[in-house]
């Protein structure tokens, strides 16, 4: 396990924060035994977690002077870009819904609003859930004709990318995320998709009110969140920070349907494997936590096994940003695993022309060219750096029986 003082101090610190709580300065003095307070801000940046543990940490009286000030600035940056976020929002949905476009914000201030200062949540662009590609088709030529454009056309199939003249990408959704490599998981997904715009309400964020997933659709959302850097190049502590605070706050019957939500996807060991961590880190209460470890198998609950999940989540960082050779955790053992994954990676890069079996073998070099290329302008980085980080990673996807 990659266990040091910064780590722990960090989750402990978290734990505070993402219930409200003080600490007392005895407290804090026992925590920062041994911590290098530089690295522990350094890390706390890399997961985008640093704002909300601010007003934990500075109550400690050795904290440095350059330390104090660091967090400081950086803290009041995200407050208030925060803040600029939310009124853009706010302004996109109101564009949205002048065309009279089903529409609701994911992530961000949506999610935000779960924890006790909503404004500490560090986010970066806007997501906004269309519900379909057609509302999304609307939403592009809606946006373009109010001075956005197209960023990174192409390059996803569950949204598109555009930006503005303040420079901040929005992200237009037909989908919650891109489709995984079984057919039967996305179907099941795109149902419950299309159930997801009868779920839509009014919730107060920071102030203002915006169109969100309610219950557990907004759950689900999270989730779907989780799995999909899981199975990319990875995530760290700010997405367990939220699947926390989240779950915290529903009542026992959004929980129940969010477990017949996750039988029917059949993530039943993903999902209590990242609650088992939220709940050994990060302090999650029983009560809300307590359905979903009983999903797990003895495997995914071991704290061997758990090790290896929260040092994947800890060398991850931020959206797996810390290791060039992360691009995916393979999906299966073996050769069979790398072909599978590649077979997927053509058919998302290529979705019409994948449907068409007589193409595969020209899309397959295809594809190729493409990793190739992107490896080494892109990223910087080898083939090999790549398969061997996917078949480490794959080694904890093979106990958690996706999609089975």
């Amino acid at each position: 396990m990659m266990e040091n003082a910064q780590v722990r101090c960090l989750t402990t610190l978290l734990q505070y924060a993402l219930k409200g709580k003080e600490i007392s300065e005895q407290q804090l003095e026992q925590l920062m035994q041994g911590v290098d307070e530089e690295k522990l801000f350094a890390l706390a940046r890399a997961h985008a977690v640093a704002p909300l543990i601010y007003d934990v940490w500075s109550a400690y009286p050795g904290l440095k002077p350059s330390v104090q000030s660091g967090m400081q600035a950086y803290t009041m940056k995200i407050v208030n870009h925060s803040y600029r976020l939310l009124f853009y929002t706010k302004y996109l949905v109101g564009l949205l819904e002048q065309e009279g476009l089903p529409v609701a914000v994911l992530k961000g201030v949506a999610t935000g609003e779960f924890y006790p200062k909503p404004e500490l949540r560090k986010a970066g662009d806007v997501d906004l859930m269309l519900f379909s590609e057609e509302s999304c088709r609307r939403a592009v030529a809606c946006l373009g004709q109010n001075g956005f454009r197209e960023h990174e056309a192409g390059t996803h199939l569950h949204h598109v990318a555009m930006i503005g003249a303040e420079g901040i990408e929005v992200e237009l959704h037909s989908m919650m995320v891109e489709p995984f490599d079984n057919e039967a998981t996305n179907r099941v997904m795109m149902q419950y998709q299309k159930n997801a715009q009868a779920h839509v309400a009014r919730q107060v964020c920071m102030g203002v009110a915006l169109p969100v997933l309610a219950g557990a659709y907004h759950g689900l959302s999270l989730l779907l969140h989780l799995l999909q850097h899981f199975l990319t190049a990875g995530f760290g502590i700010k997405l367990l920070c939220d699947w926390v605070v989240f779950w915290e706050k529903q009542p026992p019957e959004v929980t129940e349907e969010m477990v017949e939500i996750i039988h029917a996807l059949k993530v039943e060991q993903f999902v209590a494997a990242v609650t088992g961590i939220c709940v050994r880190e990060l302090g999650m209460e029983e009560r809300a936590a307590g359905a979903f470890l009983a999903l797990g198998e003895p495997a995914v609950k071991e704290p061997f096994y758990l090790d290896q999940f929260f040092t994947d989540i800890i060398e991850a960082e931020e959206f797996g940003k810390s290791d060039k050779g992360r691009m995916v955790a393979i999906h299966g053992t073996g050769l069979t695993g790398y072909v599978r994954e590649f077979h997927h990676q053509m058919h998302i890069n290529y979705p019409k022309a994948g449907k068409c079996v007589l193409c595969w073998p020209i899309l397959w070099v295809m594809t190729l060219a493409r990793f190739l290329r992107n490896n080494q302008k892109l990223r910087g980085t080898t083939v090999g750096e790549i398969l061997k980080s996917a078949g480490k990673r794959g080694k904890i996807v093979e106990k958690m029986h996706l999609f089975k």
